[in-house]
């Protein structure tokens, strides 16, 4: 299904928003909390987007495989998606109710020791899991435009509930994902509303189970790699003794890696999506020049990121992000070859080429820990610009490993 270019410009404005506003999260608990807010807000950041992963378990990229090349149902797995989050939100309260009984309240970390706290962390987590396996339909059965709309809703959401607790001075972020958990779901369901009334919308096989859960376990390689990349990193470096505030110097320093990355994460889906579908009709997906173009674009983004950012991250954060500055730099460079590894990936998902995936995504799991140690240990740098080090050098081994997959494998659909 070829995208209209004003549906195309159109999809890439509203995702843009989603990115300013997540990046806007960061920036305004740095610039009116400091540090050590920062890292308060990145330890529960990374949890929540480990318990997403893990509860996703690769289910969207295998119901879109199922959609589009085993004629699944978009009406039977809407439903199966339904009962799925119902499952996890009666676990989210049982854990809940057994944590506030004093069961098991001595695992809980210090900054989720807060009244409530857990509970909203776990719902606002089952509300992103239902929205992540709703916009699945948008994408598959929508335009892009709508495809757009269902992805920022998180980004949207969380943004306006930080802002209401940077406000009232508050740091129980985790309100503020309870928030966007809700609220991003609900507001997706009530998007698919035109798609249930075509007439297409009930008719195919039903919801194949075992199919789901084989391709989505090759997904959920990916998914959990990237969600345990900062939640490993940050408590590698707090094993380094690091302070709250040198964390939130790394989760300030990371932004700028997703500033590349998120962007990445829009047009991901969209690609794996369209050579999907070109796939399961027998066609060919251009994907060689979109690459190309994309990668060129990154380079030249991150080249300017190294030559601005010394100037860019006192001028408007102040002292307290001096120090932060040569990861930014690291992380900039990194930027690029976070683009060729997902981008890669998605090409890989969209051809059904799910095992060289999960390759490449364990490869790129055993190169975080890997790369921060040599960086530490080997390249004397204090516990923050290790950090970013390392991850430069588990992008650039993900990169070359994806490198050397394409050289005998062209871009066209599999065999």
């Amino acid at each position: 299904m070829s995208v209209p270019p004003r549906d195309l410009i159109g999809s890439i404005a509203i995702q843009g928003m989603g990115a300013a506003a997540t990046l806007a999260v960061g920036i305004a608990i740095a610039a009116w909390q400091g540090p050590d807010a920062q890292g308060h807000y990145g330890l529960l950041r990374t949890a929540a987007d480990l318990l997403l992963a893990l509860a996703l378990f690769g289910l969207p990229q295998s119901m879109v495989h199922a959609i589009n090349q085993r004629g699944a149902s978009a009406s039977a797995l809407e439903r199966l998606s339904w009962r799925y989050a119902a499952m996890l939100l009666a676990a989210a309260l049982v854990a809940s109710v057994l944590f506030a009984s004093g069961a098991g309240a001595v695992l809980l970390p210090p900054w989720l020791s807060g009244s409530g706290a857990l509970p909203a962390l776990l719902g606002g987590c089952v509300g992103w899991v239902l929205q992540g396996l709703l916009r699945v339909f948008a994408l598959c059965r929508g335009t892009a435009r709508q495809f757009a709309w269902a992805s920022v809703m998180p980004s949207l959401m969380l943004l306006l509930g930080v802002l209401g607790l940077l406000t009232a001075g508050s740091q129980r972020y985790e309100w503020a994902l309870a928030l966007s958990g809700l609220a991003s779901a609900l507001l997706t369901a009530w998007q698919l509303r035109p798609l249930r009334a075509r007439p297409g919308w009930a008719q195919g096989e039903p919801a194949p189970l075992a199919g789901l859960l084989v391709d989505g376990g090759h997904a959920f390689a990916q998914t959990v790699t990237q969600a345990l990349q900062a939640w490993v990193s940050l408590h590698l470096m707090q094993w380094h003794d690091a302070t709250v505030a040198e964390l939130g110097r790394f989760v300030f320093a990371a932004y700028v890696l997703q500033a590349f990355g998120l962007p990445t994460s829009f047009v991901a889906p969209l690609m794996f999506a369209r050579i999907s579908e070109a796939a399961g009709a027998g066609r060919r997906y251009a994907a060689g020049g979109i690459l190309t173009r994309v990668l060129g674009l990154s380079a030249l983004a991150a080249l300017l990121g190294v030559g601005l950012l010394p100037v860019v991250v006192p001028l408007l954060f102040g002292p307290a992000y001096v120090a932060a500055v040569p990861a930014c730099q690291l992380l900039a460079l990194a930027g690029p070859l976070l683009v060729a590894n997902r981008l890669g990936v998605a090409v890989l998902f969209g051809q059904g080429r799910f095992r060289l995936a999960t390759l490449h995504a364990l490869l790129r799991a055993m190169a975080v820990p890997a790369g921060l140690w040599l960086a530490w240990r080997m390249g004397g740098l204090d516990v923050v610009t290790g950090a970013a080090a390392g991850w430069l050098l588990a992008e650039a081994a993900g990169a070359l490993a994806m490198a050397w997959i394409w050289i005998g494998l062209p871009l066209r659909p599999a065999e």
